[in-house]
């Protein structure tokens, strides 16, 4: 008979060289999960480090509409639904205003007068409604009538942004798809995933870290003055701009995710990962439509609130907080907004998706 020899084996997979290392260790399995889960990661997404990605490794997708074209579907499902967004919109305010309060009109009115006495000293001339106008609308985007919210209440209005935000995806969701919905149901059973999205919030917040690091450190420099020179500029810009394309691109994904997690059983990790598979090969597209929201909301605000400012001015009432509460309003309807637009701005990827047929490889 043959001599038996030791245990050999051919082209040993990583499987089989951690079974033979650890014989009967949890480790070899939690490595071996650890090895397909890597795998298949690397599997779904074409991209590698340091490495160029070519056109034929990358997943079929089909081109989403226009900005514009885009836009109005966006205002053509408000339009549909106008009713139940009016009552979001009046309940945002209520509990907005039950929390929190009008915004200080006290500060308001100083502001204002603040400005139309030293406004001309300063820029050297007279200076119209308009520019006063103007120059109070930065105000109210800085924030500057909201000192006197104290951290408490800003918790508070966040679980309100969170739950409108929930609201309005479920609402939304469950319209499109046939079924007959009212707000009530959307405020009464949206609640659920409220936990996962607070947590996908979350790491939305920690991935905006490297960008407010960035900012902070190269304004801190310019004040100190270590920033003296072109070429130390030029550093910390190109720094400061990178870090910013790096939070950018993580929180391309996460807007995806807060809505992958509101489907019923989705975990937050499992939406993040998810919404990063959605987002392969559209996300420059996803960054620029969310720029456009961007500009859209400014816009918004710049044909609403400064004939508002003006009107303000014009009346003899200066104690009506007229300014403050079309502001508390215009919050409530760009979290709106935005709420529709990447939510349907979700569906249309994955729509999509589905429909998208895969490339077929070059053969020489």
């Amino acid at each position: 008979m043959p001599k038996t020899s030791k245990l050999t084996v051919t082209r040993k997979t990583l499987r089989d060289r951690i079974q033979l290392s650890w014989p009967g260790l949890a480790v070899g399995r939690v490595a071996i999960r650890s090895y397909k889960r890597s795998q298949n990661f690397l599997r779904r997404r074409p991209h590698r480090s340091f490495r160029r990605t070519r056109g034929r490794d990358m997943p079929a997708v089909q081109p989403l509409p226009g900005s514009i074209f885009f836009t109005s579907e966006v205002m053509a499902v408000i339009k549909r639904f106008r009713r139940p967004y009016i009552y979001f919109l009046l309940i945002y305010t209520f509990l907005f205003t039950a929390i929190a309060g009008i915004l200080d009109q006290a500060s308001y009115t100083s502001f204002s007068e603040t400005i139309k006495n030293l406004a001309p000293s300063v820029i050297g001339g007279d200076v119209n409604q308009l520019t006063q106008a103007g120059t109070t609308f930065a105000a109210l985007i800085s924030t500057q009538l909201s000192e006197g919210i104290d951290q408490t209440t800003q918790v508070y209005l966040t679980v309100l942004a969170l739950f409108t935000w929930l609201s309005v995806v479920w609402f939304l969701r469950q319209r499109l798809n046939g079924s007959i919905v009212n707000v009530r149901d959307a405020i009464y059973n949206s609640g659920a995933p409220v936990l996962s999205t607070f947590l996908v919030g979350l790491v939305g917040l920690f991935q905006l870290l490297p960008a407010a690091i960035a900012i902070i450190a190269f304004w801190t420099a310019s004040q100190v003055g270590v920033i003296v020179g072109g070429v130390e500029a030029m550093l910390f810009a190109v720094a400061m701009i990178l870090l910013i394309i790096l939070s950018l691109y993580w929180v391309t994904s996460t807007l995806l995710a807060m809505v992958v997690v509101t489907l019923p059983g989705t975990y937050p990790f499992r939406a993040l990962s998810i919404a990063g598979d959605i987002i392969v090969g559209r996300r420059l597209t996803m960054l620029y439509r969310l720029v456009w929201l961007i500009f859209l909301l400014v816009l918004l605000w710049v044909f609403i609130l400064i004939p508002t400012i003006l009107l303000a001015d014009a009346l003899p009432w200066k104690w009506l907080p007229l300014v403050p509460f079309v502001a508390q309003m215009l919050a409530g309807a760009s979290l709106l907004f935005a709420a529709t637009y990447i939510y349907l701005l979700y569906r249309r990827m994955i729509d999509a998706g589905e429909t998208a047929k895969p490339k077929k490889r070059r053969t020489k």
